[in-house]
Order: C-alpha cells, then structure tokens, then sequence
C-alpha cells in the first residue's frame, strides 16, 4: 500500500458524523464566504471572459453560475464560479499553502447540484478535501518562492478529494483520481505506458 492509496481511503473512509461541531461550522462559512465572494466579483472583466467561452461553447444546463441568469456544463460552471472567487484575490486561507478552499468550493457545489446530493454530504466532502489540500500544503513547503503557483499544485487533489467523495468513489477509484490529477497538475512520469500519460 503506497502514500496514494492510504490518502485515497482516508477520504472514501472517513465521515460526517467523525467531524467536530466547529469543524463543520467553519466549512459552512467557508462556503458562505465562496458564494458571496463569487457574487461579488460575477461581473469582473475576467469572469465575463469566462462566461463567454462557456456559452460560445454551446455548453449543457447542468448547475448554475453565481451571479448569472443561466447554467452552464458542470465542468464550466466550475470554471467560471472558481475564476470569480479567485478574481478579487480575498480567498480564505489558512497558514499553510494548499489551504485555499476556493478550489474546492466550485467544484463540490456543482457536483452536488448536478446529482442532487445534500447539503450534508458537500460540508463532509469539502472537509475532506480542505484536509488532503492543506497537508499537502504543508508538507512540501516553498513552492510560492521557487516560482510555482500552490493553488494550482494542490487544489487539483482538493478538488479530486471533493468530487470523489461526493460520487461515492471506491478507494481504488479515488486512487486512480489521485493519479489522473498528479499527471494533470505536474506532468509526473510514472504514468508512462497507462491510458492516464494520453491525456
């Protein structure tokens, strides 16, 4: 069993009901936070730019856009919410890099809105996946100074973690998530020889 495949059960494994009462406060008002920030920034020229592409597109309805009057694919909806929370630069982080919530936050609303899952199960996963996102952050340090952005490095596995755990992934699924997002973020080798090193 690899590092892999024992972050990959610690998600599909671990529940609602072990979380404290302010742990579960704080993902609340941590989307609070994503939903207002994502209101307040919906008519900022980049997210306009984004907006545009996904209706040229001649995207699906599948969940909403915050601040728009039209759904977008789940893919896009994520696209353009994440680039509205991110337009302004107030995210919520913590200490740590990789403890940007706001990858997540996009991510995990639509997949909820699009299958129809609780409130309940989107405030478990983006626990979970703020978890694997801040450790990651915190162990491998430095990567803000050496030139690299860690929103994109980690809130790739935050989003993954999210998605997953909402989708009811097996742990072996949620690996193989774990190992299309390194590929997707990092260009990682190991993934020579597989479907994964196609995409």
């Amino acid at each position: 069993m690899g590092l892999t495949n024992e972050v990959a059960k610690f998600v599909t494994e671990k529940g609602y009901d072990e979380f404290s009462k302010r742990e579960i406060q704080a993902a609340k008002d941590l989307v609070l936070d994503a939903i207002g920030t994502t209101i307040s920034r919906a008519s900022e020229p980049l997210t306009q730019i984004i907006t545009q592409f996904a209706r040229d597109s001649g995207d699906v309805q599948e969940c909403g856009v915050v601040g728009k009057k039209f759904k977008a694919s789940l893919s896009n909806a994520a696209l353009i919410n994440g680039t509205s929370i991110h337009a302004n630069e107030l995210e919520s982080v913590g200490q740590y890099n990789g403890s940007n919530p706001f990858t997540i936050i996009p991510v995990a609303l639509g997949v909820a809105e699009k299958f129809g899952f609780s409130g309940k199960a989107v405030i478990e996963s983006i626990i979970l996946a703020l978890e694997i996102q801040t450790r990651l952050g915190m162990g491998g340090p430095g990567l803000f100074d050496k030139g690299f952005s860690s929103i994109a490095n980690y809130g790739i596995f935050g989003a993954t973690a999210a998605a997953g755990k909402l989708m009811k992934l097996s742990t072996a699924q949620m690996q193989h998530a774990f190992g299309i997002a390194i590929a997707q973020c990092s260009g990682q080798q190991r993934q020579h020889g597989s479907l994964t090193h196609f995409l």
